[in-house]
């Protein structure tokens, strides 16, 4: 038994010596492990091996294009930082490299577009930013950004799509980059033949060839053009490219044309030598293709009757030279008939007429002008047609005109028409007429009123000026008053203004001593210079809330004008605009003087009350709050109450709505600064 033991303890050591050196370990020698670095496509980190309970050596940090290394971490989700100094190895271990995606600056250069992103900030290995705006270029479509100016590595698609991820490991500009576009170009012979056919244009480029040359019998071909005529240039007149292409949709380019001419001679009646003169230009050649309008001549103490094309003045006159019905030169004759002077007016077919120029009897009395010249209408009277005047300078004399019967179908008074025609006591203007001009009844002393028709626009400067007018009523339709319509229209007590005038102009009233009162249309934005200057007997008037600008010398010398109020809205007043304005107050909604309104607006240092609320419409003054700056110039004369119309003033009182008044108007500045005043209005 004892022998059997021992031999069974001999086997079991042999056994234990067998299974030691199976494994190559030396029996209780400490293990050796496996340390290795998952770097995640970084720079290579060599493996260790360490032994166990030994600690992992920390190796240099790897690199990675485009990342930043972050760490060494324990878990394949690297959430679990890895401690060389603290974590003894006791198996095979993996080390994990953590890496941050660098981000750079990209720039966006537009290459002569305009519009969207300017730059965003792009992570490497990823999508390039989302951008929503897409840039444009006139001319070009869109095709996305590259890396290059041209060709390169696209980033962006033309819809701004991502094309691919971000790989650069700098700051890089990315370029748009464009594709100009292509349009149709069709081609209008414009009054000729054999147009070329259309062809395809390229933006920013020459013009295609082409080769068919239009025609045009009597006309020269000058080019195409992108209008009738005018326009741009495009192909020159021997079918070459004049410039590039430059347009952004489909386009008609069109044939333009040289013409050819022919001289036109002028005569009298029996192939006399012409004996008339012609006050303005006149045509001295007929382009064909082109109507030529003839322009009428004068003759002292005779009327011109006409064109004819044949010496002896029969048939129908001329009064145009038709495009195609002449091919070679031409001569005209002139007919003459004494008396008035009747003339094609411009751009029509109808007659306007006058005292022929040249006239030396004195016209007196009643005149009849005709309805009618040679079966044609006269629908106008010419500027200076009666105008008197006493010299030798080719007018006629008639200033002993009593009254003027006028054709029905007038519809324009001309500049001058009766300038000085002071014995002028009647004239009927007809329903037709739409246009008074320039000093048209200027120095009319005898004429007292005058109707105006509806259809009137515009008076013109001067129009009345000095004129004997009582009272007018200027119709609706009028827009426009010229400079100094009625000035010196001492005579005049009431006018009506229609609300489509906007501005009241130059000098209007300028002297309308008679004038007391006066309502502005609501649409009036803009007060002349002088444009109320020297209305003596003007007493109140009421700016409308749209008024924005009051000129110099506006009010000058009212010198019964005792108030004014006037709106915010006022940006500008010229130099003094209430010079010599006797006893004004000026109510402002301003609160100190705007920079706009002139350093001399108030050259007479009329009393000033600031910070007036006014009413919604701006017509008139509901309080204003006493502070130590509200009131200027309170003592160089009474301050005079506000103004409104149908109203008379009661005083101020410091209740809103209240009627009891506390101060007055000329007291008012008595009022202690912080106290809000509030006008009285009593129904008048």
């Amino acid at each position: 038994m004892k022998k059997f033991i021992v031999a069974f303890v001999l086997l079991l050591c042999c056994c234990t010596l067998l299974a030691a050196c199976g494994t190559g370990k030396t029996p209780n020698a400490p293990a050796n492990y496996s340390v290795q670095f998952n770097i995640d496509r970084g720079s290579s980190v060599p493996n260790q091996t360490i032994a166990s309970g030994g600690f992992a050596v920390r190796p240099n940090n790897p690199t990675k294009t485009g990342y930043t290394f972050d760490n060494w971490y324990s878990d394949s989700n690297k959430t679990v930082l890895f401690d060389f100094t603290e974590q003894s190895i006791t198996s095979d271990t993996t080390i994990y490299a953590k890496w941050t995606a660098n981000t750079y600056m990209v720039t966006f250069d537009k290459q002569g577009g305009i519009g969207g992103s300017d730059s965003v900030t792009a992570t490497y290995d990823s999508a390039m930013p989302v951008i929503t705006t897409m840039p444009t270029r006139t001319g070009y479509k869109f095709s996305g950004f590259c890396d290059a100016s041209t060709g390169g590595t696209k980033y962006y698609y033309n819809d701004l799509t991502i094309a691919k991820t971000w790989d650069k490991t700098s700051d890089t500009t990315l370029y748009a980059q464009w594709k100009a576009i292509t349009t149709t170009v069709s081609f209008n012979a414009n009054g000729g033949s054999n147009a070329p056919s259309g062809v395809a244009a390229t933006y920013d480029s020459a013009m295609p060839v082409i080769t068919t040359m239009p025609t045009r019998t009597g006309y020269e071909f000058s080019g195409f053009f992108d209008a009738s005529t005018g326009g741009t240039k495009y192909y020159n007149n021997d079918l070459t490219s004049a410039k590039t292409w430059d347009k952004t949709s489909d386009t008609t380019l069109y044939a333009q044309w040289k013409v050819q001419t022919y001289s036109i001679t002028y005569k009298d009646i029996g192939n006399e030598e012409f004996s008339g003169t012609f006050d303005t230009d006149y045509p001295t050649s007929h382009t064909y293709g082109t109507e030529t309008v003839l322009i009428n001549p004068t003759k002292v103490s005779y009327i011109f009757a006409g064109w004819f094309t044949n010496s002896a003045g029969t048939g129908t006159a001329v009064t145009s030279l038709n495009a195609t019905d002449y091919t070679a030169d031409i001569t005209l004759y002139a007919k003459w008939t004494a008396m008035f002077k009747f003339t094609i007016y411009s751009g029509t077919t109808t007659y306007s007429v006058s005292v022929a120029y040249g006239v030396t009897v004195a016209l007196s009395g009643d005149i009849t002008i005709p309805e009618t010249y040679n079966g044609i209408p006269v629908t106008q009277i010419d500027s200076n047609g009666f105008r008197d005047n006493n010299s030798a300078n080719g007018y006629a004399r008639t200033n002993g005109i009593t009254s003027i019967t006028l054709p029905s179908g007038v519809t324009s008074i001309g500049d001058d028409a009766f300038f000085y025609c002071s014995g002028l006591t009647s004239i009927t203007l007809p329903s037709g007429v739409t246009r008074i001009g320039n000093n048209a009844f200027f120095y009319c002393t005898g004429l007292t009123n005058i109707t105006i028709p509806s259809g009137v626009t515009s008076i013109g400067d001067y129009a009345f000026s000095y004129s004997g007018l009582t009272s007018i009523t200027i119709p609706s339709g009028v827009t426009s008053i010229g400079s100094y319509a009625f000035r010196g229209c001492t005579g005049l007590t009431s006018i009506t203004i229609p609300s489509g005038v906007t501005s009241i102009g130059e000098g209007v009233f300028y002297n309308c001593t008679g004038l007391t009162s006066i309502t502005l249309p609501s649409g009036v934005t803009s007060i002349g210079d002088y444009a109320f200057s020297g209305c003596t007997g003007l007493t109140s008037i009421t700016l409308p809330s749209g008024v924005t600008s009051i000129g110099d010398s506006a009010f000058c010398d009212c010198a019964r004008l005792t108030s004014i109020t006037i709106p915010s809205g006022v940006t500008s007043i010229g130099a003094n605009a209430f010079y010599y304005t006797g006893q004004v107050t000026i109510y402002a909604e301003a609160a100190s003087k705007p920079s706009g309104w002139n350093s001399s607006w108030n050259f007479s240092n009329n009393p000033v009350i600031w910070g007036c609320t006014l009413s919604t419409d701006k017509t008139y003054v509901v309080s204003f709050t006493k502070t130590a700056s509200s009131i200027t110039n309170p003592y160089n004369h009474t301050i005079t109450a506000p103004y409104r119309a149908g109203c008379i003033f009661g005083g101020w009182t410091t209740t809103e709505g209240g009627t009891t008044a506390a101060y007055t108007a000329a007291d008012v500045q008595n009022a202690p600064i912080g106290t809000t005043l509030y006008a009285i209005w009593i129904v008048n």
